[in-house]
């Protein structure tokens, strides 16, 4: 008659728990040292010449930001305002608080002007 053991022995058990713990702590302590490696290195990180600085005067604003402001200045004054889309086909814009006034008493917007090339309806 064979003899089947139903437990594990207690020597294998220990061992793989060692070695898996051993493993977590390995993997623990690298992934430390690649962060300070990475982050804590020696000295400080090269620029592009212009220290940063968090000034909100306009000379240390960023170029992206001035342009913003420029841009949306440029469209509020164009949405608040009368002005030619296309002198030409007589298309014009008007200020958007009256557009939105129009179309609330009612009123429909013109059609658009053909497409070049296109024959008009």
């Amino acid at each position: 008659m064979s003899y089947e053991a139903r437990d594990a022995p207690l020597k294998v058990i220990g061992f793989a728990a060692a070695l898996v713990a051993a493993l977590v702590i390995a993997s623990i302590a690298s992934s430390r040292w690649l962060y300070y490696a990475r982050y804590h290195g020696p000295g400080p990180v090269p620029t592009t010449g212009r220290q940063p600085s968090f000034a909100t005067t306009p000379s240390a604003e960023p170029d992206i930001l001035r342009d913003w402001r420029q841009v949306n200045a440029n469209a509020t004054r164009r949405l608040h305002s009368y002005g030619w889309v296309d002198r030409k086909s007589g298309v014009a814009r008007i200020p958007i608080e009256r557009a939105m006034a129009l179309v609330a008493a009612g009123h429909k917007p013109a059609p658009a002007p053909p497409a070049p090339g296109q024959v008009p309806p």
